[in-house]
């Protein structure tokens, strides 16, 4: 499949407007990083703890203030879950 340049701003454009955060598995650790950026935001030594820190699990834990998507990935790099984050006594809906 091949990508085109329009494919590619519209992605660029999407990042930069949306706050989308990754949660990715990296040397036994998890990390947390805006899409986009090149380093991570934040180094958990479990799951939960990251995904508490962008707020899917729990609001009352979350640290990050403005989240519009969580991507989840899984250990070989793949997309596990796409989420939003816990609102006012919401429950994290997957796309």
């Amino acid at each position: 499949m091949k990508i085109s340049p329009s494919d590619i701003q519209k992605a660029k454009l999407r990042a930069a407007t949306q706050r989308i955060y990754h949660v990715i598995p990296y040397d036994g650790a998890w990390l947390v990083k805006r899409a986009g950026n090149r380093r991570a935001s934040r180094v958990f030594v479990t799951r939960d703890e990251a995904l508490d820190f962008v707020g899917v699990r729990s609001s009352a834990a979350r640290r990050l203030k403005t989240v519009d998507e969580v991507v989840v990935h899984n250990a070989n790099g793949g997309v596990e879950a796409r989420m939003k984050p816990i609102g006012d006594g919401g429950t994290p809906a997957k796309k």
